[in-house]
């Protein structure tokens, strides 16, 4: 312990939240005690998810106390359960603001740490560009919104080993920090996306650090960097996100793209993609389905891809998705507008026995695929939102299809009525099971329900999370 909470005892609710703090870190600390080394980092990752909801539901305590003697306690607690030999942090997946502030202000202790996500609109970020010189291992960093000239330069400066830079829609990133970009020689990945860095600047990094192997630029003028640029070195290029209206420069300018995320809003010719040979991993934001001519992507190249993302299209033909994408792993569809094209005997296609992963949020339209969703034999997980089909008359189905049975996670939230009969199924069939997500927010479920299903997992000691 390197601070003793009990240094603030003037706190009102000290007491209370100390006290909560040990009752439920208690389990945690003694599988710390008895658990490889590996096993301890992932331990330490949960009490920091357990402190989170601690200090989130101490929260009104603020009121009485005030903000700077809660920050301090929070400081304190998130002190004493980092561990120095934590090697991947991602802080976005802290709820409370007090709980990301409290974290970074204990950055300094994280010295093994080699992955580093922080929030957008990132709090404490004086404390943190202080601190950043005890970070020397770092290998990758995200940072969207709020990264500085000041922070690429300690970054320059301490992290030799810096493989993975994303700092877009950063406007306080600019081209003063060129020599410190520069001196990240191990970048394999950097995106400078709606930054205030200019296209010149762009180009000088691509054309130094030759170990880049993504283009990311979400401005208009993608076309000159690519004209600009050796085409040796495009040719190392795998990745590409941003916007393009000449998309046959692209294919001819970077032959080797795997991974490839358009956005546009205008009607522009795409069928130049369905050229490329290497493809495997397509996201397409804003475009029109049918006016881009996105069928030809899908029809020359749908049997290669292994992950689709599909976000706000408009007369999504999904139809073709399920004809064409016959080794699909991974499909996700959000805020989409479904065309209304359908197709027959759709349980028969391979498309329903490879894919492992299904997404679908705030779409329209989609009653025929939702009604098709069942056939899915094989899926790991499944994550939907505002899905009005999905109640427990579908799960019952789709059980009773032999689908949904080698579920991992299951997170499911704005749907139809679900109740515990769903939650039953899912325990009792899903052998592999490992997340409910939104479980309180079904609309067929009673506190007490809630409660009798908390109560089974317990009984039975499965190892499952509820959330």
């Amino acid at each position: 312990m390197r601070k003793s909470i009990h240094d603030l005892r003037t706190a009102v609710s000290l007491n209370k939240v100390t006290n909560y703090c040990t009752k439920e870190l208690e389990p945690l600390n003694f599988r710390m005690f008895i658990s490889s080394l590996e096993i301890q980092k992932r331990i330490a990752l949960d009490a920091i998810l357990i402190v989170d909801k601690l200090i989130t539901k101490n929260e009104r305590s603020v009121i009485s106390i005030g903000h700077s003697t809660y920050s301090a306690i929070s400081s304190i607690i998130m002190e004493n359960i980092l561990i120095s030999y934590m090697e991947h942090l991602d802080v976005t997946k802290l709820k409370n603001r007090h709980s990301q502030k409290a974290l970074i202000l204990n950055i300094k202790w994280l010295k093994g740490i080699l992955e580093l996500t922080l929030p957008e609109n990132c709090p404490a970020l004086p404390e943190f560009t202080r601190d950043m010189k005890y970070l020397k291992k770092l290998e990758k960093f995200q940072l969207l919104t709020s990264c500085t000239d000041a922070i690429i330069k300690r970054l320059g400066e301490n992290c030799p080993n810096m493989n993975y830079l994303n700092i877009s829609f950063s406007k306080k990133v600019t081209n003063e920090c060129l020599q410190n970009l520069l001196s990240l020689k191990k970048l394999t990945y950097l995106n400078i996306s709606s930054t205030y860095i200019s296209i010149d600047t762009y180009k000088i990094i691509l054309n130094q650090l030759k170990s880049i192997t993504n283009i990311s630029w979400r401005e208009n003028g993608i076309e000159e960097i690519l004209t600009d640029i050796d085409e040796e070195i495009l040719k190392h290029k795998d990745t590409f996100e941003g916007k393009i209206k000449a998309p046959k420069i692209l294919v001819g300018r970077c032959p080797n793209i795997v991974s490839l995320t358009l956005e546009t809003s205008e009607i522009i010719d795409l069928t130049p993609i369905s050229e490329f040979g290497t493809l495997e991993n397509v996201t397409l934001n804003g475009v029109n389905f049918a006016l881009c001519n996105v069928v030809n992507i899908f029809g020359e190249l749908g049997i290669f891809l292994s992950s689709v993302y599909l976000k706000s299209i408009e007369e999504l033909n999904v139809s073709i998705l399920v004809k064409y994408c016959m080794c699909l792993h991974s499909l996700t569809i959000e805020n989409c507008k479904f065309s209304s094209d359908e197709i027959n005997t759709v349980f028969a296609m391979p498309h329903f026995q490879n894919l492992t992963k299904l997404s679908l949020m705030s779409n329209t339209g989609d009653r025929w695929y939702i009604n098709n969703v069942k056939y899915y034999k094989d899926l790991w997980t499944l994550n939907a939102d505002s899905v009005e089909g999905f109640d427990d008359d579908f799960f019952k189905e789709a059980f009773e299809n032999g689908a949904f049975t080698n579920l991992h996670e299951f997170t499911v939230r704005k749907g139809g009525r679900i109740s515990i009969k769903t939650a039953n199924l899912l325990i009792d069939s899903c052998p592999d099971l490992k997340v409910i997500g939104y479980l309180k927010e079904w609309t067929g479920l009673t506190p007490i329900d809630t409660e009798m299903i908390m109560e089974k997992i317990r009984e039975n000691n499965y190892n499952l999370k509820v959330s």
